[in-house]
């Protein structure tokens, strides 16, 4: 259910960039899910094992 909802609340920002230079908001949008990525996996370094 939150995926859906925060696609509704990226589509708008990423239609702006698109209308602004042709590719801009898909550039953005696959940055932010690199930085995603990379927090995430710092995030998960500190986890030692299962207990």
């Amino acid at each position: 259910m939150v995926p859906q909802v925060l696609a509704g609340a990226f589509g708008r920002p990423l239609d702006l960039l698109n209308a602004r230079e042709p590719g801009l908001g898909y550039g953005v949008l696959f940055l932010l899910g690199g930085i995603c990525f990379l927090l995430g996996a710092f995030l998960v370094a500190g986890i030692r094992r299962a207990r």
